[in-house]
This record gives structure tokens, sequence and C-alpha cells, in this order.
């Protein structure tokens, strides 16, 4: 397994993303990553590994376990910025749906 289930919601939490974007990001179904979250060993390899690079995409690096030191998850600084912007510009896009949407019901 690329990363720990534990590891891959928690590097969704950090980024605040929902389970059905990364699904959407990695190319799997949502209940794929439902399962994968949840530790179902039966998902496959190439999976995970979709997951991971993914997170990776949005500056999550994984962290093996080191000398007394468990795995974890951090942004990458490089990264951070970048994923930050995307993030921005996904905010402007759905409030501008949002906008648009609701101007659409104000001339029905």
């Amino acid at each position: 397994m690329p990363a720990d289930p534990d590891l891959i919601r928690a590097a969704r939490a950090l980024l605040g993303m929902s389970q059905a974007k990364l699904a959407e990001k990695a190319g799997i179904a949502p209940k794929t990553l439902w399962k994968i979250e949840a530790g179902d060993l039966s998902i496959s390899v190439e999976n995970y590994r979709a997951v991971t690079r993914a997170l990776e995409n949005f500056g999550i690096m994984f962290l093996a376990e080191g000398q007394g030191d468990g795995a974890g998850i951090r942004r990458t600084p490089q990264l951070q910025a970048e994923s930050s912007r995307a993030w921005e510009e996904v905010r402007v896009a759905e409030a501008e749906r949002k906008r648009v949407a609701k101007e659409q019901r104000k001339t029905e």
C-alpha cells in the first residue's frame, strides 16, 4: 500500500478537499476513495497510487517512518503556494457559478 488510509484522510483534510473532488482529481470513483480511506485491502495498488499522486500534486508530502518518528504528512512549501492559488480559483469559480444560478432563478 503506497500510503496509510489515515494519512490519506489527514492529507485530504489538510487540503480541505472533499472525497468527491479528490476522487475526481485521482481519476477514480468516489466509492473507491471511500473504500481506500476505510482501509479496504481489496482496492488495487494502482488506485492507492492514483490517490497519493493526486494529493502530491496539491503539495502533500508523505513522510516515511524514521528513527523514533512515525509516518506523517506535510505540505511542501513550493507547492503550497500553487495549491493555494488553485483552490482560490476553485472558490472563485464556485462563487461565480452560485451567483449565475441565483440570477437565473430570479429571471424564472
